[in-house]
């Protein structure tokens, strides 16, 4: 289950193929209302990358920069963070697993 807890705060659950080794992302569709337009870059990212937002990741040293990509068909916003090399540390430093939520939050 994933739901709208508030304006500034969103809970995401996880499913199996969150966790597959070759996919490691968190899925956010459902939730790109959330997001700043601004934050919904080209497809490709040497194609223009636009404002990033800066994620602060608990568990994890330093923030993380990142977008999100468009798909290149339909120009329609994909479903995960396009920077995904810390979604991995992410889960195993709090033993994530499917159904698991989390929650995503503006900073204030």
């Amino acid at each position: 289950m994933s739901g709208d807890v508030s304006n500034k705060k969103r809970l995401i659950a996880l499913t199996e193929a969150n966790l597959k080794k070759r996919n490691r992302h968190i899925y956010i569709s459902g939730h790109h209302d959330f997001f700043p337009q601004e934050c919904y870059g080209q497809p490709n990212k040497k194609d223009g990358i636009k404002k990033e937002m800066t994620l602060i990741v608990e568990g994890l040293k330093g923030p993380i920069k990142t977008d999100i990509g468009t798909n290149g068909t339909n120009g329609k916003p994909r479903n995960f963070f396009r920077r995904r090399w810390w979604v991995g540390r992410f889960f195993e430093k709090h033993h994530l697993q499917a159904g698991h939520l989390f929650a995503t939050e503006e900073a204030s």
